[in-house]
């Protein structure tokens, strides 16, 4: 999943994807179990992370 996440990310980062693409990759990325799962077991580690 992090695999899928950072490729979805760098496209953006070097054009190949615009923010509603980009948006739209995300959305798919998350409905998987897999990936949820993996978001609730480090929201720990996110919540010490300054806003900014």
């Amino acid at each position: 999943m992090n695999a899928l996440y950072v490729k979805a990310l760098y496209f953006h980062r070097i054009g190949a994807l615009t923010l509603p693409e980009l948006y739209g990759h995300l959305r798919m990325i998350c409905r998987n179990a897999t990936f949820r799962q993996y978001r609730l077991a480090t929201r720990h580690h996110r919540e010490r992370l300054p806003d900014a």
